[in-house]
């Protein structure tokens, strides 16, 4: 089991840095069954990442909507534990973190126990040390195929 965020998830339907590195992770967890999971916030921010691209970079409204859809139907299960908002809030508050939305994050892959990949370079710093499983997608290796 993998859990993802959403500055990792935004870069299945949108072309970023390392977006490749997703890919070849997304596409690693589906062909061995791994599950990945994520908080029940996520489409919440990946629509909100959408939106932001939208206005920052002029994306068209048409260009979004099928980056939402592209969104829908990956094969992410959303879970949210009981504890994961009451948690979420402490470890935001412990380690200083602006907002909870990433905690919820962290959270919920301890609980799981499960890596927890992310490109949030902030959250990274500030957690990392503490909590090994959150990991930068800067450091997933692609896997080499037959063809390079």
């Amino acid at each position: 089991m993998i859990c993802l965020d959403a500055s990792v998830v935004a870069k299945l339907v949108l072309p970023e840095p390392y977006s490749d590195a997703v890919h070849a992770l997304y596409a690693a967890a589906e062909k061995s069954g791994e599950p990945i999971v994520a908080p029940n916030l996520l489409p919440f921010e990946v629509t909100n990442i959408i939106r932001k691209r939208m206005i920052r970079e002029a994306m068209s409204i048409s260009d979004a909507e099928i980056a939402v859809e592209q969104f829908l139907k990956l094969a992410i299960t959303l879970v949210s534990p009981s504890d994961v908002h009451r948690d979420a809030l402490k470890l935001a508050d412990v380690f200083g973190l602006r907002a909870a939305y990433d905690a919820h994050y962290v959270v919920l892959a301890g609980l799981l126990g499960c890596d927890l990949w992310t490109d949030d370079d902030e959250l990274i710093r500030v957690v990392g040390t503490q909590f090994p499983y959150v990991r930068a997608i800067s450091t997933y290796q692609v896997p080499m195929t037959n063809g390079n």
